[in-house]
């Protein structure tokens, strides 16, 4: 007696998104990650199709994260205090494909820094990776709109 295989179809798709461009594309990236695509769950792709390759972002903060576990903190405790050279240390030593860039100083308990300062940070990674950034405030909508 044949078993059937209980494969579960997956109706929709997830949407595709591309993040940073190349300079060819009028970006200033050195590439650019398209993400999503995929038209089955993960790692089910006997099911469906993954057409974009997993990728890697690691998150940088532009504050020092002393509230990081120590264990987590020492692969970069050398760059911990400086944003840009803790992403050129992700992507050079780690391979990431991007990096993901978290405002935390921007927080009124963590720093308050103002929007001139944030955008200082975030010029310094630009200038010190070419993967793409990804830029996440420091989830206080006040101090984020800003």
């Amino acid at each position: 007696m044949p078993i059937e295989d209980p494969k579960e179809k997956w109706s929709a798709a997830v949407a595709s998104v591309t993040i940073g461009a190349t300079r060819d594309e009028g970006g200033t990236r050195g590439s650019a990650v398209t993400l999503g695509g995929q038209t089955t769950l993960p790692f089910l792709n006997f099911e469906g199709v993954t057409p974009n390759r997993p990728v890697v972002a690691m998150e940088v903060q532009d504050r020092y994260p002393a509230e990081w576990p120590e264990v987590a903190l020492a692969p970069f405790a050398d760059v911990a205090h400086d944003p840009a050279a803790w992403a050129a240390k992700c992507v050079k030593e780690y391979g990431a494909d991007m990096i993901c860039l978290r405002l935390m100083g921007t927080h009124p308990d963590f720093g308050d820094h103002s929007p001139d300062e944030a955008a200082a940070v975030v010029k310094a990674v630009l200038t010190a990776v070419d993967v793409p950034l990804v830029i996440w405030g420091c989830d206080v909508d006040e101090k984020d709109n800003l």
